[in-house]
């Protein structure tokens, strides 16, 4: 979702720009797709590097808390069958 909004505005930027400096439509779509690339391979590249910034800055982020809390990690496994009603 959040990527297409950045798509989007990308999008709506490019075609004023175009307006204001007469670009003719091709343009206008070549800068259109070079900035969808950028958007999609920006998130890509920000999900990538995420383990590395997190290690550096030791800052847990909400992804690796969700990675966390997967009920078939083998230590939560064992903690339900072991104690159950501890763990829902």
């Amino acid at each position: 979702g959040f990527i297409l909004i950045i798509v989007g505005a990308y999008l709506l930027s490019a075609v004023i720009l175009g307006m204001l400096r007469s670009w003719d439509a091709t343009e206008v779509l070549w800068s259109t797709g070079w900035g969808a690339l950028n958007a999609v391979g920006s998130a890509f590249a920000a999900m990538g590097f995420l383990p590395v910034f997190e290690a550096v800055t030791k800052i847990t982020t909400d992804q690796t808390l969700l990675e966390l809390a997967d009920a078939n990690r083998p230590l939560l496994r064992r903690l339900s069958m072991e104690a159950p009603g501890t763990y829902a």
